[in-house]
C-alpha cells in the first residue's frame, strides 16, 4: 500500500474537462474560444444569463456560452442570482461559494428554481417560464442570500403567478434532496467517470488514478506500479478500494475542501489491513485533472 492516495471531488461546483455545443446567446468575438457550461439543479432551461461577452437564455440542457476567465450571473427578470466565475459545469453551490448543502443561500436558489419550473417536476428538467420573467421584472430587490427570503412577499406572489404548477415556495428538504441527488449524478457523468487524476501530496510523488466508467480503474506509482481499484459515489463522498479482494487492503473516503479550476483540495479519511494488521488515518491532499 502506498501512503497518502486520494479520492476525488464530492460535490460539483467548478469545472471539469467537459465541454459541449451550445445552444442559446450571443457571440461577440471568437477568439479567445467560446465555452459551453451548464447550470444545473437538474438543468435550468430558459433562465437568463450574461458574462462579459455573452448573454442570453440558457437552452433546454441548462447551457449558456462564456469564455475562460469570465464570470456568470443568472437572473430571473430582475432577480439576479450571486454571480461566479463560468465553468463548464454551475451549480447552485457554485453561486454560493460553499461545498455545504445546508447553505441558506443554495437552499433558497434551490427552492425558487424548483418552485418556478413550469411543470413542477424538476427530475425532468427545470423550466423557467417567460411569465415569471415578466413578472419578476421589477424584482430586483429580492435577495436570495436573505434568511427571510422564503416569507419574502414577493417571492411568494412570484411563485403563485409564474406559470408554473407548483403555487407555493417547494419545502427546503425536497430541494436539497432533489439537488444532492443531482450532484450525485453529475459527479460521476463529468468529473469522475472516464477520467484520470494525478495526485500531490508531501510524500507522494508520479502518482495518478484512473476512474473507468464501469467502477473499476486502477492507482499508478512512478511508471510500473500499477494497483486495481474499485470505486463508487455514497452520499457527497467517493469510496476508494485499493487492490480489492486482496488480504492487504485500503479503503478510502474523500470529500472536497477547495476547488480551483482544474485542482480540488481533498481531506480523506483511510481504513484497511496491511501484513495482517489494521491501520487507518487520515489527512489532505490535492487532486490535478489531467487533460487527456
Amino acid at each position: 500500500m502506498k501512503k497518502n492516495q486520494f479520492m476525488p471531488l464530492a460535490v460539483v461546483l467548478a469545472s471539469s474537462a467537459l465541454l459541449v455545443a451550445c445552444g442559446s446567446g450571443s457571440d461577440s468575438d471568437d477568439t479567445p474560444a467560446t465555452l459551453t457550461g451548464k447550470f444545473l439543479d437538474s438543468a435550468v432551461a430558459n433562465i437568463a444569463y450574461r458574462t462579459e461577452t455573452h448573454s442570453g437564455f440558457t437552452n433546454a440542457n441548462g447551457e449558456f456560452n462564456y469564455k475562460a476567465g469570465e464570470t456568470v450571473t443568472f437572473s430571473i427578470g430582475g432577480i439576479d442570482l450571486p454571480s461566479a466565475a463560468a465553468s463548464s459545469i454551475v451549480t447552485p453551490l457554485t453561486l454560493a461559494d460553499t461545498l455545504s448543502l445546508e447553505n441558506v443561500t443554495v437552499s433558497n436558489i434551490t427552492r425558487l428554481l424548483q418552485s418556478l419550473d413550469v411543470d413542477g417536476d424538476a427530475s425532468n428538467g427545470i423550466t423557467i417560464s417567460d411569465t415569471a420573467h415578466t413578472y419578476a421584472q421589477d424584482m430586483n430587490a429580492v435577495d436570495v442570500t436573505s434568511i427571510t427570503f422564503s416569507s419574502d412577499q414577493n417571492v411568494t406572489n412570484l411563485i403563485a403567478n409564474s406559470g408554473s404548477t407548483t403555487t407555493e415556495i417547494v419545502a427546503t428538504g425536497t430541494a436539497i434532496n432533489h439537488l444532492a441527488a443531482t450532484l450525485n449524478s453529475v459527479l460521476t457523468e463529468y468529473l469522475i467517470s472516464g477520467n484520470t487524476y494525478s495526485i500531490t501530496s508531501d510524500n507522494t510523488s508520479s502518482t495518478s488514478v484512473y476512474f473507468a466508467a464501469n467502477g473499476t480503474g486502477n492507482l499508478t506509482f512512478g511508471q510500473d506500479d500499477v494497483q486495481d481499484i474499485t470505486w463508487s459515489i455514497s452520499g457527497n463522498s467517493i469510496t476508494f478500494t485499493e487492490s480489492p479482494g486482496n488480504a492487504d487492503y485500503w479503503n478510502w473516503v474523500y470529500t472536497p475542501t477547495s476547488i480551483s479550476g482544474n485542482q480540488i483540495e481533498v481531506s480523506f479519511s483511510v481504513s484497511g489491513v496491511e501484513d495482517g494488521a489494521p491501520v487507518s488515518g487520515s489527512g489532505t491532499l490535492t487532486l490535478n485533472l489531467v487533460l487527456l
